[in-house]
């Protein structure tokens, strides 16, 4: 009776300690974890303080930055945490790891390049234990660039609207106020959704509003606004002079391009304005001549456009498509209607 009792109390004394961990006991190297994500700090909108409008280019250290940001997250970790260790180790070179060690969860990093890296984070909990989390992440700088007319560049789609205040009226206000682009044009927000986590966007936007095919190619243009800047390069050489000539090894490729262009050779904000403040045919008379007679010269302006293309990105097919409806589909060849669209096919 007197051994049995002993082993009752001592039964009784281990589970009061918490002696065995099932039973209420605490594994403190099972509740300490690490876990992390990395992004890459968003370029885009850097682009629109990076524009010299004197020169009409780009700075260099935009298009061909020296370091990227990122900033390294381990605040999903969990624990008593009192530090955390980070390597970031370049998995092409023979570089020494760039490390931190902070009390915050949460800290930015320079990175010298891109391309596969190596990351890790080190949690400390506050009474010594360590845990630690690691993997490969491939990160990537994509080139977007943005040209031609107005539908690119962001009329009618200013950063900010214009304002009526009583008589007064408030401009519109303009990332570029020459070319009226915006940051909220089309163009640039599809920059931004090409942006991830792993992946930043360099944005170039030459687009310009009132741009004609012959302007991204051989003729200089003074913009929407003439008295907002200087006589600007053909789009496409601007483009070459600020990134460099294509085929050179060193020189940028163009990841995504995005293009609008041709409506303006066909006189299209004059044909727009005539049908505006006459109504019935308004196409007919000077405005749907001189439409017809840029139909006639659209297909060899988008073939040295395409040209263009060419020496920078991968074209499949470039379509021109104008409304069909009254008598403005005078200005078309005939052609499979679609959504309520007609189309002609200039350029394979």
């Amino acid at each position: 009776m007197r051994a049995s009792g002993l082993v009752s109390a001592l039964v009784v004394t281990l589970l009061l300690a918490g002696g065995d961990g099932a039973a209420g006991g605490v594994d403190r190297a099972a509740s300490t974890s690490a876990k992390f994500s990395l992004r890459l700090e968003s370029r885009v909108d850097d682009a629109w303080e990076a524009w010299d409008n004197n020169v009409h280019q780009y700075r260099r250290s935009y298009v061909y930055p020296s370091s990227w940001a990122a900033t390294v997250d381990g605040c999903a970790s969990s624990g008593q945490l009192t530090r955390y260790r980070w390597e970031l180790r370049f998995l092409a070179g023979k570089e020494l790891p760039l490390r931190v060690d902070s009390a915050s969860c949460s800290s930015t990093v320079w990175l010298p390049r891109l391309g596969r890296w190596r990351v890790a984070l080190t949690v400390v909990a506050a009474d010594g234990t360590l845990a630690r989390s690691d993997r490969v992440l491939f990160l990537r700088d994509a080139l977007v660039v943005s040209l031609g007319d107005s539908l690119s560049s962001g009329e009618g789609n200013p950063d900010e609207l214009r304002q009526f205040l009583g008589n007064n009226i408030i401009p519109a206000k303009w990332s570029d106020k020459q070319c009226h682009r915006s940051a909220k044009s089309w163009s640039a927000r599809v920059a931004r959704a090409v942006e991830s986590a792993t992946t930043s966007v360099t944005f170039l936007n030459f687009a310009c509003s009132g741009a004609a095919p012959a302007h991204l190619t051989t003729d200089k243009y003074d913009g929407i606004d003439s008295g907002a800047g200087t006589l600007a390069q053909p789009q496409f050489q601007a483009l070459r002079q600020t990134i460099g000539f294509p085929f050179d090894a060193d020189t940028r490729r163009v990841d995504v391009l995005l293009l609008s262009n041709g409506p303006n050779e066909l006189g299209f904000g004059d044909l727009l304005t005539n049908c505006a403040t006459t109504g019935g045919y308004c196409v007919d008379g000077y405005y749907g001549t001189a439409a017809r007679a840029g139909m006639l010269r659209l297909p060899a302006s988008l073939k040295r456009v395409n040209a263009a293309i060419s020496m920078f990105a991968n074209v499949a097919s470039v379509y021109v498509t104008i409304r069909a409806k009254n008598s403005c589909k005078t200005a078309v060849s005939p052609a499979p209607q679609v959504g309520g669209y007609r189309s002609r096919k200039v350029l394979r």
